[in-house]
Protein backbone atom coordinates (compact mmCIF):
# COMPACT_ATOMS: atom_id res chain seq x y z
CA UNK A 1 0.00 0.00 0.00
CA UNK A 2 1.32 3.57 -0.94
CA UNK A 3 1.56 5.99 1.72
CA UNK A 4 2.54 9.91 1.85
CA UNK A 5 5.91 9.13 2.87
CA UNK A 6 7.19 6.87 0.25
CA UNK A 7 10.50 7.58 -1.01
CA UNK A 8 11.18 8.21 -4.47
CA UNK A 9 13.88 10.20 -6.51
CA UNK A 10 13.26 12.81 -9.08
CA UNK A 11 15.23 13.51 -11.43
CA UNK A 12 16.34 16.99 -14.00
CA UNK A 13 15.94 15.56 -17.83
CA UNK A 14 17.23 17.52 -20.91
CA UNK A 15 14.84 16.80 -23.53
CA UNK A 16 13.57 18.32 -26.67
CA UNK A 17 10.15 18.81 -28.59
CA UNK A 18 10.02 18.70 -32.12
CA UNK A 19 7.65 21.20 -33.84
CA UNK A 20 5.94 21.04 -36.82
CA UNK A 21 8.72 21.96 -39.32
CA UNK A 22 11.14 19.51 -38.03
CA UNK A 23 12.75 22.18 -35.49
CA UNK A 24 14.17 20.74 -32.21
CA UNK A 25 13.38 22.60 -29.03
CA UNK A 26 15.72 22.13 -25.57
CA UNK A 27 12.70 21.68 -23.14
CA UNK A 28 13.58 20.50 -19.15
CA UNK A 29 11.73 18.21 -17.44
CA UNK A 30 11.24 16.66 -13.83
CA UNK A 31 10.52 12.92 -13.96
CA UNK A 32 10.58 10.49 -11.53
CA UNK A 33 13.73 7.89 -11.83
CA UNK A 34 12.92 4.24 -10.91
CA UNK A 35 15.49 2.30 -8.68
CA UNK A 36 17.50 0.41 -11.25
CA UNK A 37 17.64 3.76 -13.03
CA UNK A 38 18.78 5.53 -10.14
CA UNK A 39 21.72 2.41 -9.96
CA UNK A 40 22.75 2.84 -13.65
CA UNK A 41 23.04 7.05 -12.74
CA UNK A 42 25.40 5.85 -10.41
CA UNK A 43 27.66 3.67 -12.60
CA UNK A 44 27.94 6.87 -15.02
CA UNK A 45 25.70 5.11 -17.65
CA UNK A 46 25.32 8.48 -20.08
CA UNK A 47 21.74 10.19 -19.47
CA UNK A 48 20.07 13.26 -19.88
CA UNK A 49 19.67 13.63 -16.50
CA UNK A 50 21.58 16.26 -14.87
CA UNK A 51 20.72 16.76 -11.44
CA UNK A 52 18.78 14.16 -8.80
CA UNK A 53 16.88 14.42 -5.89
CA UNK A 54 15.33 12.36 -3.04
CA UNK A 55 11.74 13.23 -1.85
CA UNK A 56 8.73 11.89 0.30
CA UNK A 57 5.81 11.33 -2.13
CA UNK A 58 4.08 14.10 0.14
CA UNK A 59 6.80 16.64 -0.69
CA UNK A 60 5.18 16.36 -4.46
CA UNK A 61 1.87 15.23 -4.35
CA UNK A 62 -1.56 16.19 -2.41
CA UNK A 63 -4.35 13.43 -1.83
CA UNK A 64 -5.94 14.28 -4.46
CA UNK A 65 -2.78 13.37 -6.87
CA UNK A 66 -2.10 17.62 -7.39
CA UNK A 67 1.65 17.50 -8.10
CA UNK A 68 3.99 20.36 -7.68
CA UNK A 69 8.01 20.93 -9.23
CA UNK A 70 9.32 20.61 -5.76
CA UNK A 71 12.12 22.90 -4.07
CA UNK A 72 15.63 22.51 -5.71
CA UNK A 73 14.75 22.63 -9.37
CA UNK A 74 14.88 25.64 -12.20
CA UNK A 75 11.41 27.42 -12.02
CA UNK A 76 11.16 27.02 -15.75
CA UNK A 77 10.71 22.73 -15.87
CA UNK A 78 8.09 21.23 -16.68
CA UNK A 79 6.25 17.62 -15.00
CA UNK A 80 7.17 14.88 -17.00
CA UNK A 81 3.87 13.76 -18.59
CA UNK A 82 1.63 11.49 -16.67
CA UNK A 83 3.79 12.56 -13.72
CA UNK A 84 1.66 11.50 -10.75
CA UNK A 85 1.18 7.61 -12.25
CA UNK A 86 4.90 7.85 -12.92
CA UNK A 87 5.60 8.96 -10.00
CA UNK A 88 3.52 6.12 -7.96
CA UNK A 89 5.11 3.78 -9.68
CA UNK A 90 8.90 4.64 -9.11
CA UNK A 91 8.36 4.92 -5.55
CA UNK A 92 7.02 1.31 -5.54
CA UNK A 93 10.06 0.23 -6.98
CA UNK A 94 12.02 1.37 -3.63
CA UNK A 95 9.47 -0.77 -0.93
CA UNK A 96 11.00 -3.54 -3.52
CA UNK A 97 14.37 -2.41 -3.39
CA UNK A 98 15.54 -0.39 -0.47
CA UNK A 99 19.25 -1.01 -0.43
CA UNK A 100 18.77 1.75 -3.13
CA UNK A 101 17.70 4.81 -0.92
CA UNK A 102 20.87 4.34 0.54
CA UNK A 103 22.11 5.99 -2.89
CA UNK A 104 21.16 9.14 -2.23
CA UNK A 105 19.49 10.09 1.26
CA UNK A 106 16.09 12.24 1.30
CA UNK A 107 16.22 15.65 0.76
CA UNK A 108 19.86 15.05 -0.86
CA UNK A 109 20.84 16.21 -4.39
CA UNK A 110 23.54 14.76 -6.46
CA UNK A 111 24.48 16.49 -9.85
CA UNK A 112 25.32 14.30 -12.89
CA UNK A 113 27.04 14.85 -15.96
CA UNK A 114 24.32 15.46 -18.66
CA UNK A 115 25.23 13.47 -22.25
CA UNK A 116 22.65 14.52 -24.04
CA UNK A 117 23.20 12.41 -27.40
CA UNK A 118 21.08 10.41 -28.02
CA UNK A 119 18.62 13.12 -28.17
CA UNK A 120 15.48 12.59 -25.61
CA UNK A 121 12.33 13.79 -28.39
CA UNK A 122 9.23 13.63 -26.01
CA UNK A 123 7.04 14.22 -29.13
CA UNK A 124 8.68 11.85 -31.28
CA UNK A 125 5.73 9.69 -33.06
CA UNK A 126 7.50 6.65 -35.43
CA UNK A 127 5.84 6.09 -38.56
CA UNK A 128 6.45 2.76 -40.32
CA UNK A 129 7.57 2.77 -43.57
CA UNK A 130 7.77 0.11 -46.62
CA UNK A 131 11.54 0.87 -46.55
CA UNK A 132 11.90 -0.41 -42.64
CA UNK A 133 11.17 -3.50 -44.24
CA UNK A 134 14.33 -6.08 -43.80
CA UNK A 135 14.67 -7.94 -47.30
CA UNK A 136 15.28 -11.79 -46.16
CA UNK A 137 17.81 -14.04 -47.82
CA UNK A 138 15.83 -16.00 -51.04
CA UNK A 139 16.62 -19.44 -49.40
CA UNK A 140 15.27 -18.19 -45.82
CA UNK A 141 11.82 -19.79 -46.49
CA UNK A 142 12.91 -22.70 -48.78
CA UNK A 143 13.94 -26.02 -47.62
CA UNK A 144 16.74 -27.28 -48.92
Amino acid sequence: MMSSDNFVVLGLAHCFTRSQDNQLTPIQVVEPIPSSTLESLFLDIPSSYSLIRAFTVQQICDDQGHCVVPEGFPDEVQLAPNFHERLLAAARTYDHNPQAKDRLPLNQSKVIECSNPPQRILNATHQVKDSDNVKQHPLTHTTL
